[in-house]
């Protein structure tokens, strides 16, 4: 049996005391505090044969023990050379799982070497593509900034004052079969994967493209909630339905919220809403919106809806077991959106004046690696 860090102390502390081997042999059964040890004589003749080797030390050996062989400074160099990608080649680096196989190491070295090398993973960002204009000379990354600017004044002005007077609104689409991702879904069982219930670990999922859907429309500010609206399925959004929308129940639905009319209407660059009828519309009937003009393109990432809400909003709705029907998916949307406090949409806009700043700072590139997902 291999002595502990303890026996060896306590050899030690015998042969200072002038014990020779023979008394700390008996001393093993004799011992009324620790109890009879199971220490044999070659045991004991190694152990005192080492500390006084190492003058009294009773650490291992610097480099003693069997020499390594996989762990070598050649594979460590090669691991760490496989999983970080060249800054002139960026995406070109290996999983561990391909790292081991390239090396001819198991996965666990990788990780061991990865650890020693204070190589952390990081989780991959999903962002949004920021295409190059055909015809424009300014890229769409510059208008990016450039209107960050004039939305962050926007922010800072008592007058206006985006963050407490701006009506953030968007819409998404939502699936009666939701978006699945087993990532996080586990099920614990102590025998087979094979002997689990069906009903407990196969997630059903469509094969069907034309899968069933609606279409939402959300609006909200500092004061809370404003409206959310579901459109019929398949019902096509033109500049016509959006602005019988507007007219029907987001505006009043403003007004409601901000009965002094203080408030500043947000909307994307989707088509109904740059048309240019939309945008009469609410030049008439609005105190004050961002024009197509003024937001800029290809910004889910400062949209307060895009960047907070939908993930939030998709949570609830496909929570548990997902809805089979288009009236139990269309409940479950506003149950979720009964459920939404101000505090959390105050929370959520207060990011806002950051996130322009952030797109500035950047020069227009994608931001969210920068903000934490929900």
């Amino acid at each position: 049996m291999p002595l502990t860090k303890e026996d060896l102390i306590e050899i030690r502390t015998l042969l200072s005391i002038g014990w020779k081997q023979k008394q700390i042999v008996e001393h093993r059964v004799a011992n009324k505090y620790r109890g009879v040890r199971e220490w044999t004589q070659p045991t004991i003749s190694r152990a005192i044969k080492k500390i006084e080797m190492q003058n009294g030390s009773i650490e291992r050996k610097h480099g003693s023990g069997r020499p390594r062989s996989l762990r070598t400074e050649e594979n460590e160099d090669r691991v760490e050379e496989l999983l970080i990608s060249p800054e002139k080649k960026p995406r070109t680096h290996l999983s561990q799982r391909e790292a081991a196989k390239s090396v001819g190491i198991s996965r666990s070295s990788v990780q061991r070497i990865a650890k020693s090398r204070g190589l952390q993973p990081k989780k991959k960002v999903r962002v949004h593509k920021i295409p190059k204009p055909k015809k424009r000379i300014e890229t769409n990354e510059e208008r990016r900034a450039r209107c960050a600017e004039d939305l962050l004044f926007m922010c800072d002005s008592t007058q206006e004052d985006l963050v407490k007077n701006g009506v953030f609104s968007d819409q998404s689409h939502f699936q009666v079969c939701g978006p699945i991702s087993t990532q996080n879904k586990r099920v614990y069982s102590k025998g087979k994967k094979s002997a689990i219930p069906a009903e407990r670990l196969l997630i059903e999922q469509s094969n069907l493209t034309f899968e069933q859907k609606v279409m939402v429309y959300a609006a909200i500010s500092w004061r809370g909630k404003v409206c959310l609206h579901i459109h019929p399925p398949n019902e096509t959004i033109d500049h016509e339905v959006y602005i019988r929308l507007l007219e029907r129940r987001v505006i009043p639905a403003c007004e409601r919220v901000y009965p002094e009319l203080s408030y500043v209407y947000q909307q994307d660059g989707a088509p109904a809403h740059k048309d240019e009828n939309t945008q009469e519309w609410l030049r008439r009937n609005t105190p004050a919106f961002i024009d197509k003009d003024t937001w800029p393109g290809y910004s889910p990432d400062l949209n307060v809806c895009d960047y907070r809400l939908w993930g939030w909003m998709k949570q609830q709705v496909y929570k548990g077991e997902m809805p089979k029907t288009i009236p139990e998916l269309c409940n479950r949307i506003e149950k979720a959106w009964d459920e939404l406090p101000t505090e959390l949409i105050q929370k959520w806009i207060s990011e806002f004046p950051a996130r322009l700043q952030k797109v500035i700072d950047t020069k227009g590139t994608q931001i969210q690696q920068y903000f934490n997902k929900i």
